[in-house]
């Protein structure tokens, strides 16, 4: 977000429908909203909650006629707290920039606000300073926030997420949605009409005092869902419950009341407000939630997702191919069958981007990596193209190694492909102390996986997210490896493990370059992440990362495209369930709907193994061959009450192998 000035549209409103096969709605390389997206003027008018500065704090906008001047106040989420009035304050719809004052004296975070609002989206940065203009200055803004405004996400009332805690002590997410009729009309039309509507809803109990007590995700009965009030009953339970409440703002509570048993309590907030929900939606509907997200997202954690000023690709060195001493066990690709037809190139990247304090001064952004390519010919089409990003404590040159856990690297190039890997990593500890404090020198420094330095301006916080970076300097590697005349750009695929998986999550959702996407024991489900001992990396600065969507809204991204989703049968690394794919079933079920309608392929490869990376070719350690995929995936919500198919660990062989499924 520049501060002197804010090159910004105004809000997004409703978006011009489009085939669900034609994702010509996204720019190619950045998933940004085009000039095909009807632009209606900026509404700023509502409620918004923001954090800011880790602090909750609602803003709301009022104006009484389109002749009267803008009103607001703020006020904290702590108990007894009231509403402060702001000064100072003006709008410009042609940009989208909020400012005001908060007057000291109050419990709200008092000093100047600038705001940039977008399609319900807030991000922005406050300077906690009193004076009786804006100060210029613009490191005095030194303070970051973010949020979401209740109307642009409350038009209908559902899909609805939120996170509960049951008796104070058991957490659980709630998912409410319409039963997937809304699909043959709009359900903001569905209300207007009269028709009357059947909700279905899911319940993922995910901790219990503190600590991990996963349980499978049960349905729920909507009694009652008027976007105000809710009554659900929990038909797993036993005996059943009944939990009636009612919404205020954000939130919402109410009492239990179940057989036998004294009445119980239990509150919650809203969360995942960017989801598309659980029910069926029409093609139109999903297609244009996929540009809505992509855009909103690239403004949440990519500063709007800038296009570099300049870039320069410098070739360090060439080497020949890290040798293979013997086949590493668990390597399940015919590896000897492949001999290694390719060099490979140590790769500099270097960036310049708009300095976000403005002026003429740009700022830099350094990346590092490798490319392999293939020494046989390219066939007519050209080379098909695999970007390979390492996990935690790993390196773009590890991916290449074969004796290596992220051995895919060399896989796709074995096989033809131009690969291109990025070194992916974590910030130096004074960009993100708040969250962790590991990982002080970087992965794997000695190959060139040192700390990333984040995108700000000096002597400013950033307003990236590190998964935000990460998906950006992928980017970067893709349009180098597109730069080439013998390569085949309809042929791209994106591959990683564990926080590899993560990253391709986002980047085969942010960018549409991708054809497929192959995500190996990535985290399933966030909300059971901190109760497992798991890296906090993935966490955000500046806000609750949950507050906006879950990885199941990223797979659905991915759609009519390709995406495989890999889950070891022995992985318990995020989950506590057992067996832990479990959790990834269901995530896959949440994504499943965008596909349905959309096209594509949704793959859950469900392999023997922990985690780890597999294409299934070749027989190890006594896998089963072939590209593996459970044999009952979805459950009906509104008939099957029973949670077993999440334990069901059948599986049925798609296809010889992964690459069989590529395109």
């Amino acid at each position: 977000m520049a501060f002197l000035y804010l090159g910004c549209s105004g809000d997004i409103g409703d978006i011009t429908g489009s085939a669900p096969h034609a994702p010509a709605v996204d720019s190619h390389a950045t998933g940004t909203a085009s000039s095909e997206i009807k632009v209606k003027p900026a509404s700023v008018i509502g409620h918004w909650y923001l954090t800011v500065d880790g602090a909750r704090m609602t803003l709301v906008v009022e104006q009484q006629t389109q002749d009267d001047p803008l009103r607001a106040t703020v006020t904290t989420e702590t108990a007894g707290a009231t509403a402060t009035p702001v000064d100072q304050l003006s709008y410009n719809p042609a940009d989208g920039r909020l400012v005001f004052r908060v007057p000291g004296g109050g419990q709200a975070q008092w000093g100047w606000y600038l705001m940039e609002v977008k399609d319900g989206i807030a991000t922005g940065r406050l300077a906690p300073v009193i004076s009786d203009v804006p100060p210029l200055d613009p490191l005095t803004y030194n303070l970051q926030l973010i949020g979401w405004q209740e109307e642009a996400f409350g038009r209908d009332i559902v899909p609805r997420v939120f996170d509960l805690t049951i008796d104070g002590k058991t957490r659980a997410i709630l998912r409410i949605d319409d039963d997937g009729l809304g699909g043959t009309k709009p359900l903001h039309e569905a209300i207007s009409t009269g028709i009357r509507r059947q909700f279905v809803g899911q319940l993922k109990v995910y901790a219990s005092s503190g600590i991990g007590d996963e349980q499978l995700a049960e349905n729920v009965s909507i009694s009652h869902w008027d976007g105000r009030s809710l009554v659900f009953v929990r038909m797993a339970s036993a005996p059943t419950k009944v939990f009636s409440g009612s919404v205020s703002g954000r939130l919402l509570g109410g009492t239990i009341t179940a057989d036998s048993q004294p009445a119980g309590i239990w509150t919650g907030e809203r969360t995942e407000v960017l989801t598309h929900g659980l029910g069926q939606r029409s093609p139109a509907w999903m297609a244009n939630w996929q540009v809505r997200t992509r855009a909103r997202l690239a403004r949440l954690a990519m500063d709007g997702n800038p296009q570099p000023l300049t870039t320069s690709v410098t070739t360090v060195r060439t080497i020949a191919p890290l040798p293979q001493v013997a086949t590493m066990d668990g390597r399940d690709d015919n590896s000897s069958q492949w001999p290694q037809r390719y060099q490979l190139n140590e790769l500099a990247f270097s960036f310049t981007l708009p300095n976000p304090a403005g002026g003429a001064v740009p700022i830099s952004r350094e990346a590092h990596g490798y490319m392999a390519v293939p020494t046989t010919p390219p066939p007519a089409e050209g080379y098909p193209v695999a970007v390979a990003l390492n996990g935690h404590w790993g390196s773009a040159l590890q991916t290449f190694d074969p004796q290596n856990m992220y051995w895919y690297s060399d896989a796709f190039a074995r096989r033809g492909y131009v690969v291109v890997a990025v070194d992916v990593g974590h910030r130096p500890l004074d960009d993100r102390a708040r969250i962790y404090g590991d990982t002080q020198i970087g992965d794997d420094p000695t190959n060139g996986n040192g700390t990333h330095p984040a995108i700000k301006a000096p002597g400013l916080a950033s307003a990236w997210e590190e998964e935000g970076e990460r998906v950006w300097d992928v980017m970067r590697g893709l349009d180098h490896a597109l730069a080439r005349p013998d390569v085949n750009s309809r042929r791209v695929t994106v591959v990683g493990l564990s926080m590899g998986g993560a990253i391709s999550d986002w980047f085969g959702a942010m960018d549409l370059r991708v054809q497929s996407v192959v995500a190996a024991a990535g985290p399933p489900d966030l909300v059971a992440m901190p109760y497992k001992g798991n890296h906090s990396c993935w966490e955000w600065q500046r806000g609750n990362i949950r507050e906006f969507f879950e990885p199941g809204d990223l797979h659905a991204m991915v759609a009519p495209r390709t995406l495989v989703l890999e889950t070891g049968a022995q992985d318990g690394c995020y989950s506590t369930l057992n067996p832990p794919f479990a959790s990834a079933k269901q995530v896959v079920q949440r994504a499943r709907p965008a596909f349905d309608v959309l096209g594509g392929k949704l793959i859950h490869y469900l392999h023997y193994d922990a985690h780890t990376f597999h294409v299934g070719e070749a027989r190890a350690s006594g896998q089963a061959l072939g590209l593996t995929t459970p044999m009952r995936e979805v459950a009906t919500p509104r008939t099957f009450w029973s949670g077993a198919w999440q334990l069901n660990g059948e599986t049925t062989r798609l296809a010889n192998s992964l690459f069989d499924e590529l395109p």
